[in-house]
């Protein structure tokens, strides 16, 4: 880690400090000192973690909240489920509290005996009105930790300055300029398996975390090295100035290996990435597994977050309000651009040929255009209600929703095209999105704070590249048009091609459990819908012909053409009944292919 050199103590901070209470029972201790409080102070626990759109609640996982001066206890008041208030006193607090964690997701706070685990949102109070102030952490590593020569992995700046004043052991003392910076710096303590590179001068560690088992860890390096190397190129080609300069020189990932998860959530200086073992490459087997491609993705997506979303923002994110949702309706393009970009750069770096890519975004065409909640709810209010949507999906989400990560990739690719072309190819989004980063983006944490609000997307199109998009986001964001997506990729000399015209389908979703076939989701007006099968549902049987899994559905409904009626078993509410299903809907799944026309390139 970093370590400051003569640094002086600010002169007022909140010191911070969290101990390695309880291994087996997946506890943390933190106390909190406050310096000079005469007046009653409020405290609260975050609601949600920034970049991960829905309430928490990490109260719950709070224990024995107490509160002292001079070692004499203070009345300490709940307010809400999340916000305390300390009575006034006439000197300094100290504030303790047992932090029970046992998620062991990239959103919370995990410990055990193996490994110790937290994001600032799961383990620290903030003191309300004094977030502003810069906060000191030291944290304290149980005997048993020693032991095991456990060590910490952050972004957050070290300071060895500090001995007298805060902790007796300085080498575990870490500072952030605000709260917000606090939150925003995971920490991983154990002993993880490490590698190391530098790119344009900034270090970038990989931390994994879990048993590798062979993983290959140097290919994964050098593999990552290239996605950052291709990004920091992307926004600064003349510099190739790293964006997390501004709070450090050093950049970690946090990989944990953890077959229960698959998934990544962003941070300033940061990402934490949850991932399933066979996913990655090992070394005695020289094919990679089909799935690295997909982790490689999530890498370069949680990458391109550094950009945008935590330096270039929307203008409701430049102060986030932790104790309820903070809401924007442009996730479309803070989430869905870089879903956009995530395969771009793996494609610019070699790491996936032009075909994956292809299939790729036919997958996302096919997802999107498939589902009937595409012409219930726009971009906008998708993004703006993924607090009780997207990220609460239930059995009708599919008929009443879209996707702003894989509708918002594709309305970028549609607006790189339209640039590309209106412009006779002198500009494309690449332009916008460096134009973003010098207005927005650069000098967010040093500079005045300046967000993007609804309509800077056109504005900023067109200054950058004098392309007009209104109609694109007119039509496709705050409306539900369809997607004019053949004549996007008939600029590449690409189309889609439907390859399923004539085999039919029961439009449903399912999921096989203990040997039971389980409907999840039923499409509207599709013809299991029109037989009355519902979400929930356990099917035994098509034609007399006993199910045990969705491959055994999947083949017998091959077997019949449309039109066909078939019969279909099936338990509802523990009821068993019957009921004929008519097969008269295909899916129309898409490939793309090639016009054999001249094209531009992607």
């Amino acid at each position: 880690m970093l370590m400051t050199k003569d640094r002086k103590l600010p002169d007022n901070f909140v010191l911070y400090n969290i101990e390695i209470f309880d291994l087996y029972g997946h506890r943390y201790k933190v106390t909190i000192n406050l310096n000079d409080t005469k007046n009653k102070q409020i405290v609260y626990i975050p609601r949600w973690i920034p970049g991960s759109y829905v309430i928490r609640d990490f109260s719950s996982n709070i224990e024995q909240i107490k509160a002292f001066s001079q070692k004499k206890p203070l009345a300490i008041t709940k307010l809400d489920n999340s916000t305390w208030i300390i009575d006034e006193c006439q000197d300094h607090v100290q504030i303790e509290y047992i932090v029970y964690a046992y998620d062991d997701s990239a959103r919370g706070a995990y410990l055990d005996a193996n490994r110790a685990f937290f994001n600032g949102t799961s383990v620290f109070l903030c003191i309300d009105n004094l977030e502003h102030l810069p906060c000191i952490v030291n944290i304290n590593l149980a005997n048993q930790c020693k032991e095991k020569q456990w060590q910490i992995y952050t972004s957050l700046p070290k300071i060895n300055d500090i001995k007298n004043q805060t902790n007796e052991n300085q080498y575990n003392t870490y500072i952030a300029n605000s709260y917000d910076t606090l939150i925003d710096s995971p920490v991983e303590i154990g002993t993880p398996t490490t590698c190391e590179f530098l790119s344009f001068g900034t270090i970038h560690k990989i931390v994994f975390s879990g048993p590798l088992s062979k993983i290959d860890t140097k290919k994964i390096s050098r593999d990552i090295k290239k996605i950052c190397e291709e990004q920091i190129s992307f926004f600064d080609p003349t510099t190739k100035t790293p964006p997390f300069i501004d709070n450090g020189n050093i950049f970690i990932f946090i990989i944990n290996l953890n077959d229960n998860y698959f998934g990544g959530i962003e941070h300033r200086s940061s990402t934490v990435i949850s991932t399933k073992r066979k996913f990655l490459p090992t070394t005695n087997i020289a094919k990679q597994p089909k799935e690295y491609s997909e982790f490689l993705s999530l890498i370069s997506h949680e990458y391109f977050h550094s950009w945008l979303i935590k330096r270039i923002k929307p203008a409701s994110f430049i102060k986030y309000d932790l104790k309820k949702p903070t809401l924007t309706n442009l996730l479309w393009i803070f989430e869905g651009f870089t879903s956009y970009y995530e395969d771009i750069f793996l494609l610019r770096c070699k790491l996936i040929n032009k075909n994956y890519y292809l299939n790729t975004l036919a997958e996302k065409i096919n997802r999107t255009i498939n589902y009937p909640g595409k012409y219930k709810q726009t971009l906008e209010e998708s993004s703006f209600d993924a607090w009780i949507k997207f990220y609460k999906q239930n059995e009708n989400s599919i008929n009443s929703t879209v996707n702003y990560y894989e509708k918002g990739s594709l309305i970028a690719f549609g607006i790189d095209t339209e640039i590309r072309k209106q412009s006779e190819n002198k500009y494309s989004l690449d332009d916008l999105m460096r134009f973003l980063w010098q207005k927005y983006g650069k000098d967010f944490y040093i500079d005045k704070q300046k967000g993007m609000s609804n309509d800077d997307i056109v504005k900023d199109t067109k200054e950058s590249t004098g392309v007009d998009i209104s109609y694109i986001i007119n039509k496709y964001v705050k409306d539900t048009d369809d997607i004019p997506i053949d004549q996007w990729l008939n600029y590449y000399g690409l189309r889609l091609e439907c390859i399923n015209k004539l085999q039919p389908v029961l439009q449903i979703n399912t999921f096989d459990q203990e040997g039971k076939v389980i409907v999840k989701n039923v499409i509207d007006n599709g013809p299991s819908y029109n037989a009355g099968i519902s979400s929930g549902d356990i099917l035994i049987a098509i034609n007399n012909i006993r199910l045990d899994s969705t491959q055994d559905l999947i083949d017998i409904v091959k077997l019949n053409k449309i039109g066909d009626e078939i019969l279909v078993h099936l338990f509802h509410l523990n009821e068993l009944i019957s009921v004929t299903v008519r097969l008269e809907t295909a899916d129309k799944i898409y490939k793309i292919k090639n016009t054999g026309k001249p094209t531009n390139d992607i």
